[in-house]
């Protein structure tokens, strides 16, 4: 399950990529053009938003999720609680700029 959210990280992260080149390419700039389309916006955000949630899947299941986990690298030695205890900071983070950046947007589109 997680492998499929992987692949989603990565299909809407190229998707979200494709679609901000081909509208630099039609305005060149900094980002979007602001003369970009309602929908279009949206859609591209929706995106952004998709990638950013989906990280914030994989680390709430490894933080929260059942089973063991295995952690392997420099901090290893803390062990298996440090590890989750760290990934569910991190997932906890996510969520919360998620939801800023969502209602910050929402607030921008009135």
């Amino acid at each position: 399950m997680v492998g499929i959210v992987a692949g989603l990280i990565f299909f809407l992260g190229g998707s979200a990529v494709v679609t901000q080149t081909i509208l630099r390419n039609a305005n060149p700039g900094d980002g979007i053009p602001p003369n970009t389309p309602l929908w279009l916006r949206s859609f591209y955000q929706l995106l952004c938003f998709g990638v950013v949630g989906s990280l914030g899947v994989v680390a709430t299941w490894v933080a929260f999720g059942p089973g063991k986990r295995t952690f392997t690298g420099s901090g290893a030695f803390l062990g298996e609680a440090a590890g989750r205890a760290a990934f569910g900071i991190g997932a906890v983070l996510i969520w919360i700029v998620l939801a800023f950046v969502i209602f910050s947007a929402l607030r921008r589109q009135r």
